[in-house]
């Protein structure tokens, strides 16, 4: 079986097998990249060698005299059905959207910790009216201890007798 063979420049871009002649295109990164060479019998033992995938390479082994030597359908490239027609306005919604809805979220959930917290504090700050105050345990400016300690020994009846 002979075969065109691109690499085969001593030969004249002819190879001999006794397997099959294979042509390939793949694109990669834009650029196309062709094969066209023997293929021997122990290679055809691998079920994926002569199979295409539409998408990236068109492969086509063949059983005929120079039969690779035909012009290949390019692959059809990566299908990305799912942004098919959406300009820069829709994708940078899509990307925005969930953004300022996380933000929301952040902020309201800072706000009711802080209101929480804020909340406790003032509760736990509070004084019972039942419960005697401390307020005027401390010494102010101008008293002495010595003043705190009449105050608190004098009845407030305005006798001046001390508690017994």
């Amino acid at each position: 079986l002979k075969c065109f063979c691109k690499e085969c420049v001593k030969t004249n871009q002819t190879c001999e097998t006794e397997g099959a002649c294979l042509a390939s295109l793949s694109r990669i990164q834009g650029v196309e990249h062709e094969i066209r060479v023997c293929v021997p019998p122990q290679d055809l033992v691998l079920p994926i060698f002569c199979r295409s995938n539409k998408e990236y390479v068109t492969t086509i082994c063949c059983y005929k005299d120079f039969c690779n030597n035909l012009e290949l359908p390019p692959p059809e490239g990566p299908k990305d059905d799912a942004f098919d027609g959406w300009g820069p306005v829709e994708l940078a919604a899509v990307i925005a959207g969930p953004v300022f809805l996380l933000c929301v979220v952040l902020m309201v959930t800072v706000f009711l910790c802080h209101y929480h917290h804020q909340r406790a504090y003032h509760d736990r700050n509070q004084l019972d009216m039942e419960e005697p105050s401390c307020d005027h345990m401390y010494i102010s400016e101008g008293k002495s201890l010595k003043d705190l300690m009449f105050d608190m020994t004098t009845s407030g009846s305005g006798s001046g007798r001390a508690y017994d």
